[in-house]
Order: C-alpha cells, then sequence, then structure tokens
C-alpha cells in the first residue's frame, strides 16, 4: 500500500505525536501512578500494624484486668491474714494480748497455766531489700503450764490450727513425781507482729514518724 504524498508529510507528526502520548503515558505511570500505588501498599500495610497494635492493647487490657482482680484476691486475703494473725497489742501490751488469746485455748484443752507469761523479746526478720527494714518482727513469749501429754498436744494442735504463723521455738516437759500424769511443761512461742522501724528511704520524710508495735504512726 502507497501512502500518498500528503500522507507521507503527515507520517513524522504521526510518530512524533505517537512518541509523545507514550512518554506522557510513561510519565504518568511512572510519576503518578507508581507512588499512588506505593503509597496504597505502604498505607495498607501500616493498616495493618495498626490493626495487630489495637488487637494487641486489647488482649493487653483483658489480661490486665485479671491481673488486677488477681492483685485484688491476693491483697484482701493478705489484709484478712494480717488483720487476724499478726499480734496486736492490748492496752499497749503485746504480753496481755498473746495471753487472752492462749488462755481460752489451754483452759479448752486441759492445760493449766501455771504463774505469769513471760516476755523473750523480738527479733528482726531479715527484709528481702537491702537498706529496708522489714513489716514485721517475731514476738517470743514463754509460758509455763502443768498437764497431760494429750492436754499438751491438744493445746498445741489447736494453736497451730488457729494461727498457722505461730511457731514453736521451745519444749520442756517435765515429770512430777507426786503426779505422773499431769507434766510441768515450758512453752516458747514466737508470733509475728508490725516491725518498730521504717525502711530507710522514709526516713526524714514530712509526716512519716516512728512506727509503733502495732503498725501504726506514733
Amino acid at each position: 500500500m502507497k501512502l500518498s504524498a500528503r500522507d507521507r508529510q503527515r507520517l513524522p507528526w504521526i510518530l512524533v505525536a505517537l512518541g509523545s502520548s507514550g512518554i506522557l503515558l510513561y510519565a504518568y505511570l511512572h510519576f503518578l501512578v507508581q507512588p499512588i500505588m506505593q503509597a496504597r501498599a505502604a498505607g495498607c500495610a501500616q493498616l495493618g500494624t495498626l490493626r495487630d497494635m489495637i488487637a494487641q492493647a486489647e488482649r493487653d487490657l483483658q489480661s490486665a484486668a485479671a491481673q488486677q482482680a488477681e492483685f485484688d484476691t491476693l491483697q484482701a486475703d493478705l489484709t484478712a491474714a494480717t488483720n487476724r494473725l499478726v499480734l496486736r497489742p492490748v492496752l499497749g501490751s503485746l504480753l496481755m494480748s498473746a495471753q487472752s488469746e492462749l488462755d481460752p485455748t489451754a483452759q479448752a484443752c486441759g492445760l493449766s497455766v501455771e504463774g505469769s507469761y513471760l516476755e523473750r523479746g523480738r527479733t528482726e526478720i531479715p527484709a528481702m531489700q537491702r537498706g529496708a527494714a522489714s513489716a514485721f518482727d517475731l514476738y517470743a513469749m514463754e509460758l509455763n503450764a502443768s498437764g497431760s501429754f494429750a492436754a499438751l498436744r491438744d493445746f498445741l494442735a489447736e494453736v497451730e490450727r488457729t494461727n498457722r504463723f505461730i511457731g514453736v521455738t521451745e519444749l520442756v516437759v517435765l515429770a512430777r513425781p507426786e503426779n505422773p500424769l499431769r507434766h510441768r511443761i515450758t512453752v516458747r512461742l514466737e508470733w509475728p507482729v508490725f516491725g518498730e522501724r521504717r525502711p530507710a528511704a522514709d526516713k526524714g520524710r514530712p509526716g512519716n514518724g516512728p512506727r509503733t508495735a502495732a503498725g501504726g504512726d506514733a
């Protein structure tokens, strides 16, 4: 097919137009469409990351709620145990408090307390954190009594049942020739009590006075 003279004259312009269109199309795709597609892909990836972060945050919130509930339960148990098992002074006397708890138990078990109870001092419980004072001390006291082995066994079992934090540190049983069925008994016990010291970091802070034996501020 032969081109006419007019078509031959127009051919270069057609080729230039086609080349220009191709260049414009390439520029459009390269400089406009491709950045948009890359930005869209990056936005989708970022959106996926954000969704994963939101999902993880929701899981963390659910876990935090469960951990808070567990902490509240443990805190309530600790408060109840502290209120029930830690020896507190009566009229400023720890010995009187111990006596008020032990006398009914000894009487119910058939153990006769002889004389008065004796204080044997306090022992500091080493703190887990260096430089801090323990929140609790061990208060040692001693009672002298008379009774049978069965009465002593029942007494110690009841003491341990009612307060698992009490420890028997010394036990002496002596025979009584005048009554072989009743023995002279000496029992030394250690009770947990509130410590009298504060952590070193608290010293000098306003409102932090010395702690009393009951755990409060003097």
